[in-house]
């Protein structure tokens, strides 16, 4: 139970709970040089579809295009979640950013990279989720049926709803739903690391750990992370989110 604890307190709980697990993980730098969802599309890695294939072969997976996926070889498995839900970071303006917990298996098990990425709601919505969406189609509600989407203005329960979402869209990959060419886009936005990314990384670690808890310069605001993950009290099916899932309207007289 963290109720009640600071975050100092429940960084020193969760740290020693976790004893067993992996203790260092690849963490990227959040792009505070581009807060804007123009600035960051503008600073990821941009590809034409023709370089899905090598691009994909260096995170390791194997397509046959942009289009389709090698049959006769097994996917690397994705896995997305939530990992020290949200922090305030008021340089150079105040945003909200959600840290991103994925892990990448590949090779039945030989190999495992895991890493935390942060990002805004806006973010995600515009350079994650709507793209999904488009690609999908009509088979959108098929994966995502049960994983809505966060609503606008990071309201109590967003890091809940990202993270089901995010676990929906981990199936979806794995499934071989998304085409290659989104899949590489997906990658490029998480930050997901390469075959080869060992060297220049940054690993948490047990000092990092103390150091997220006491940084003043990020300006995380306990209460507000505290309430993101209160929960969704909104009934069950009901989603105010109208670009993400089609809806028919109707008017009444």
């Amino acid at each position: 139970q963290l109720d009640g604890m600071t975050i100092a307190q429940a960084c020193a709980t969760l740290h020693e709970a976790s004893g067993p697990l992996r203790r260092c993980m690849l963490v990227r730098k959040p792009p505070l040089d581009a807060q804007s969802v123009t600035k960051l599309s503008a600073k990821l890695h941009s590809f034409e579809e023709a370089e899905s294939v090598p691009l994909l072969k260096r995170f390791g997976y194997a397509a046959l295009s942009a289009k389709s996926w090698e049959t006769t070889v097994e996917l690397p498995e994705l896995h997305l979640g939530m990992i020290d839900g949200c922090r305030e970071i008021s340089n150079p303006r105040h945003h909200t950013w959600y840290a991103i917990n994925g892990k990448i298996i590949t090779g039945k098990g030989a190999t495992t990279r895991q890493w935390l990425v942060e990002r805004r709601l806006a973010h995600i919505r515009t350079l994650l989720h709507d793209p999904v969406k488009q690609g999908l189609g009509k088979a959108y509600s098929q994966h995502f049926a049960k994983a809505r989407f966060a609503h606008h203005g990071a309201l109590p329960g967003t890091a809940m709803r990202l993270a089901s979402w995010l676990a929906a869209l981990s199936k979806a990959i794995n499934s071989k739903a998304l085409p290659p060419a989104l899949v590489a886009s997906i990658l490029i936005f998480l930050e997901a690391p390469l075959l080869d990314e060992t060297a220049g990384q940054a690993l948490l670690t047990d000092e990092s750990l103390r150091a997220l808890a006491s940084n003043e310069e990020a300006g995380r605001e306990e209460e507000s992370c505290k309430q993101d993950f209160s929960g969704n009290k909104s009934p069950q099916g009901a989603d105010d989110e109208s670009d993400d899932h089609t809806t028919t309207a109707t008017t009444t007289t």
